[in-house]
């Protein structure tokens, strides 16, 4: 089932194929995305230049933020 809101499409995924992306991601998957290694991504961490959330005892990230980060780097090289 397909909405229109806007200029957004709206999908009813009970019925359709379509995936979102995830909220969160690990910090083998935000190496991934920025094209990192883990290891830099955990140094990021630990500088506070990437948030993290607390899931039992996994650390995620916000993809919102690995966007923002990646942005404000495009910017600085700039």
């Amino acid at each position: 089932m397909k909405a229109e809101s806007g200029s957004h499409a709206v999908f009813d995924s009970r019925r359709s194929n379509v995936q979102l992306p995830p909220l969160l991601v690990s910090k083998r998957e935000a190496a991934r995305l920025l094209n990192l290694c883990v290891r830099t991504i955990e140094k990021l961490i630990n500088e506070r230049q990437l948030p993290t959330k607390r899931v039992g005892k996994r650390v995620l990230l916000p993809l919102k933020d690995l966007e923002r980060f990646a942005r404000e780097m495009n910017d600085f090289k700039s």
